[in-house]
């Protein structure tokens, strides 16, 4: 009975299949193995093969046969036995069901120009001359699909002629089929293009469509010489904007919004050649603006399409155009930069990214706009990269004060460190000085707020920095008392160990050595964050540059916290020497009757964890270490021979180019194989490191490309190759490697002198 009822189930009435059709599909996706498919696959073959050879095969039968061969083929399984079966299906197939069969057979099974391919052109040339427009979509369908020489010549006509066919479906399938013939069988242009003008005036508006799609795509090689066809192209487009077509066109509230955009993409195509009057195209693409302004779905897709057309237009032209500010044509993305839906922000920042800054609102200029959008969807990549994109277009020292308040809040509600990186790095690139409290404040912030998300090496340059902007203060005091500030602020609010190792490190250094500059908060406050901190964290090395950091701050005041002692008799215990002796000496100073015992409330107590080593301590305990004999911080030297064997390491990587790379100088045509060549050849180089706000070695090769001017030659993964012509008519060779923390390596060959290098850098500011 299940097998019964599985036979005559919706899905098996509605094929019109035969059962044996049935059970071979049901055995092939029931297999278990492809051993066990390629036995049921080899059984059906070989029935078919004799079924097919059998004298008088109904149509019904043999259409069910090829149906079973064409899902064989589709398996990856040869069925070449059965092409001249499926030849002889289109020939004499007794219904149009059966001929469709039969030319699907075909455009599958036969290759571009297959022996048997000849055959067909016959029953093609029948079928195209058919009164039923049925077969004349059959043969129209069949001839996109299928390449052979002898076939243009003996259908082009037919084709044509079919435009005159009643039916609006055969005449839509000829537009599409005349342009597969030009576009991959060699057909001149000057044999199509007065039926694909005719189309454009077609009474029908589904064939007017079809032939915009086709139009768009010709015109990029074709535009000059069809000038006259921008009137045509503007009077469909106001057609379908004041809704003088059929209701059947409408989507989602907005007419036709594939034939709005293929008209858009046309318009871009004459702009580009400066073919038509700009003032015309501001006029159809304003109009167009407004029919779709409220609307939703594909209108927003062609909202953006506006937008970039109207980018690149001329600004100046642009300004003319609308004097007013109400008719400023960009203030269409604001609605969709302050919507709540991402995909709608996302699509009014990449829409802004298209606008000459000359049209940029205000909130748009300084950056708070995009600062509260990414406040708000930092948890999301994909508007965090392109928000950052738009940011870097206008950044300067002046738009980070504004906006680094409302970065570092959408840095405490997520998880995303992309932003954090691209905030650290803009801060120090534009603040070399690195001499403002603002500078200080930010970076010990961000480091906090995103705890131990960052790179530990990272941490590690970034507080060494700091260290060494507060150290070089001499003449005042206001870096070190802000920074004094921030930390206390920051570990206040904090019962729990959230921070990062290193930057724990440099708290207690810089509440150790500069806390009594603070005119904010007084040393015992200080000591009692200190103290709470020595409770929080469970690590040795830590609780020591803790206990150092103690240490000074009970020499400087004379006071001790009553909750100390407890804890030091706790650590004088500990298995750690250095741990064990800063507690002891600690010890012997309070109880030194010159030191004042400051009572607590509460004395703060140890927690009843053991104390034992911390397997994810940092590595090196000395880098903030806080001693009496020797120097807590960790020596510039020291920091620069890290920085150099983490340069040396990514160069080391990013200088293995593939063997199949490369270009010459005295080619016209660089290729990937050429440039490998002359990479091997070249011996001067250069390389250098600079910050990026992309991740995406294509996006950044687009982008240098047309800042740098250079030619890319291919992207292989995340790295890509590119070349420039010297001024010695010499070949500068370009490789460019994406590198962690938002930084990209660029390496520099040349054949001649170093001056190439030199006056490439220079020119472009990279020096």
């Amino acid at each position: 009975m299940s097998r019964l009822q599985a036979y005559f189930n919706s899905e098996f009435l509605a094929s019109s299949l035969g059962t044996e059709f049935h059970e071979f599909i049901t055995r092939v996706t029931q297999a278990k193995s492809k051993s066990e498919e390629t036995s049921h696959v080899t059984e059906e073959l070989s029935k078919l093969t004799y079924k097919m050879g059998l004298p008088d095969v109904s149509s019904t039968k043999m259409r069910d046969y090829l149906i079973r061969l064409m899902h064989c083929y589709m398996l990856g399984y040869s069925v070449d036995f059965s092409i001249i079966y499926a030849i002889m299906a289109s020939q004499s197939g007794e219904t149009a069901s059966d001929r469709r069969v039969g030319y699907l057979a075909c455009t599958l099974f036969l290759a571009n120009d297959h022996e048997l391919g000849i055959m067909l052109i016959n029953t093609l040339q029948r079928d195209l001359k058919s009164q039923n427009h049925l077969d004349r979509c059959s043969a129209l369908n069949a001839i996109c699909y299928l390449e052979h020489t002898e076939m243009v010549d003996s259908v082009l006509s037919l084709v044509i002629a079919c435009m005159d066919f009643p039916k609006q479906i055969v005449r839509k399938k000829a537009i599409m089929t005349l342009y597969f013939l030009f576009e991959r069988s060699g057909v001149l242009i000057d044999q199509i293009e007065p039926a694909l003008r005719k189309a454009l005036e077609d009474k029908d508006s589904s064939v007017v469509f079809a032939a915009l799609s086709v139009w768009k795509l010709i015109l990029v090689d074709h535009a000059e010489r069809c000038q006259d066809l921008l009137p045509i192209f503007f009077s469909i487009h106001k057609q379908i904007i004041e809704k003088r077509i059929h209701k059947t066109f409408l989507y989602h509230g907005v007419y036709a919004p594939w034939a709005q955009m293929d008209c858009l993409s046309i318009y871009n195509i004459f702009l580009d050649l400066n073919i038509g009057t700009p003032k015309e195209v501001y006029s159809m693409i304003m109009d167009c603006l407004e029919s779709v302004e409220k609307k939703v779905d594909a209108a927003f897709a062609i909202v953006l399409e506006c937008v970039k057309l109207l980018s690149v237009m001329d600004p100046i032209l642009l300004a003319c155009f609308s004097k007013e500010p109400d008719r400023n044509p960009f203030n269409v993305l604001v609605n969709y930069l302050n919507a709540s839906n991402l995909n709608l922000k996302y699509l009014g920042l990449i829409g802004m990214m298209y606008v000459d800054h000359s049209f940029w609102r205000p909130d748009w200029l300084d950056g708070t706009l995009i600062s509260h959008t990414l406040r708000t969807c930092c948890f999301d990549d994909t508007i965090t990269t392109q928000a950052i994109e738009n940011l870097d277009t206008i950044v300067d020292q002046h738009v980070l004060e504004g906006i680094s308040i409302d970065l570092i809040e959408g840095l405490k509600s997520t998880e995303n460190i992309t932003l954090a990186y691209w905030l650290l790095n803009r801060t120090m690139e534009h603040n070399a000085n690195r001499d403002s409290c603002w500078f200080i404040q930010t970076v010990i912030e961000i480091l906090a707020v995103t705890k131990r998300r960052l790179d530990d090496d990272y941490v590690e340059t970034q507080c060494n920095i700091l260290k060494e902007a507060l150290l070089g203060e001499v003449e005042d005091t206001k870096l070190r008392e802000c920074s004094v500030n921030i930390v206390y602020k920051l570990i206040k609010p904090t019962h729990s160990n959230i921070f990062s190792p290193l930057w724990l490190q440099f708290a207690f250094w810089t509440l150790g050595e500069h806390g009594y500059l603070s005119s904010l908060y007084s040393e015992i406050d200080i000591m009692k964050q200190l103290e709470k901190l020595l409770m929080i964290v469970q690590d040795d090395d830590l609780q020591t540059c803790g206990l150092q950091a103690m240490k000074r701050c009970i020499l400087r005041s004379k006071t001790w916290l009553s909750g100390l002692e407890k804890v030091l008799k706790e650590y004088k215990r500990s298995p750690v020497p250095e741990k064990q002796q800063i507690a002891r000496e600690l010890l012997d100073i309070i109880s030194d009757v010159e030191f004042e015992k400051q009572l607590q409330q509460t004395d703060l107590t140890l927690s009843s964890t053991k104390i034992t080593a911390n397997p994810n301590k940092p590595t090196a305990m000395n880098r903030f270490s806080l001693t009496e004999d020797v120097d807590c911080s960790t020596s510039i030297s020291n920091v620069q021979q890290h920085r150099t064997s983490i340069q040396e390491t990514f160069n080391n990587s990013a200088a293995q180019l593939s063997a199949s790379s490369g270009s010459h100088a005295g080619d016209t045509e660089m290729t990937t194989k050429k440039f490998g060549k002359l990479w091997i050849e070249y011996k001067i180089e250069k390389k250098k490191r600079f910050e990026c706000s992309v991740k995406d070695s294509l996006k950044l090769a687009k982008r240098l490309s047309k800042s740098w001017r250079i030619q890319i030659i291919e992207v292989i993964g995340q790295e890509f190759i590119a070349i420039e012509t010297t001024a010695n008519s010499g070949l500068l060779l370009i490789h460019v490697a994406m590198l962690p923390q938002n930084l990209f390596q660029l390496t520099l060959k040349t054949k001649l002198s170093h001056d190439d290098i030199n006056t490439f850098l220079k020119t472009r500011q990279l020096q």
